[in-house]
């Protein structure tokens, strides 16, 4: 986990330097999905964006419930951990489509419904990205996203992940 939190510092100031010279920002996001999982979860970012680029590192939390529930395993997945990326987007004033790419890399905790029998395993995650960022005055925005994570633990493969995000930038 050492090793995780110097690459997310690293990444988080790499975002820092980049953002000198745009706009400055936080975001809030929710994020629920149907997939294999029932996933619902937030996560808060710093985000750096530029003309035709925006870069974010932040935390995540992620429940992950099972769609079709094994009687005989009653158990519930939390991943948290940091994520980072890149977008890449026109330069429009009021509606912004992008394109990007992440990574997310923590922990999961999965634990049967009892919380007696808890395990804890190192999870990573690259996603493709798409959205489309909607400005409502030069400092808000929000942002409805899709998401499909590959994570290295081939029992969450294929995650598709939909998000909305509300954010507010600094000149």
């Amino acid at each position: 986990m050492r090793a995780l939190t110097i690459i997310f510092v690293l990444c988080f100031y790499s975002v820092l330097s980049y953002s000198r010279d745009g706009f400055n920002g936080a975001s809030l996001e929710r994020t629920q999905s149907n997939g294999h999982y029932d996933a619902k979860g937030w996560s808060v970012n710093y985000l750096a964006r530029q003309s035709l680029m925006t870069v974010y590192a932040g935390y995540q939390w992620l429940r992950l419930d099972p769609v079709t529930p094994d009687p005989l395993i009653d158990e519930r997945i939390n991943l948290s951990g940091f994520q980072a990326g890149m977008l890449i987007h026109p330069d429009f004033e009021v509606v912004r489509p992008y394109l990007g790419v992440g990574t997310f890399f923590g922990e999961d905790r999965q634990c049967s419904s009892s919380e007696a029998n808890c395990v804890n395993n190192g999870v990573f995650a690259i996603y493709p990205e798409a959205g489309i960022e909607f400005d409502l005055g030069s400092a808000v925005s929000i942002t409805a996203k899709a998401r499909w994570y590959e994570f290295n633990d081939q029992a969450y493969q294929d995650e598709r992940l939909l998000s909305i995000s509300i954010a507010y930038f600094i000149d």
